[in-house]
């Protein structure tokens, strides 16, 4: 997630919004936030931009709304961008043979 270039092109997009639109959106401040099941690598450094992990989403939102939150944040995780532990522990019927298999190709 490069927050900086994300933040530009919502910020750009706005401006070829329809004009009534446009007026709302110059009296509004931009921000992003973003959901996300894996740690980032890269710290985000961009003031606009909330970052919700489902590591700590229990912590912070309560045990209701985090398990909801996290059903529907893992229903349609891409194993190929997953590593090893979160494949077995998040992905049903992943063990660690197939895992293995999905991380060697």
């Amino acid at each position: 997630v490069n927050s900086h270039n994300e933040h530009e092109k919502n910020l750009l997009d706005s401006t070829s919004a329809p004009k009534k639109v446009q007026d709302i959106l110059s009296k509004c401040q931009h921000i992003i936030i973003a959901f996300i099941i894996q740690p980032l690598e890269n710290k985000i450094s961009n003031p606009d931009c909330f970052i919700i992990m489902k590591g700590n989403f229990k912590e912070n939102f309560g045990p209701i709304f985090a398990s909801r939150a996290t059903f529907y944040m893992t229903r349609d995780i891409n194993p190929n961008f997953s590593d090893f532990s979160c494949m077995i522990n998040q992905i049903p019927g992943v063990g660690r043979v197939t895992a293995n298999e999905i991380i060697k190709s």
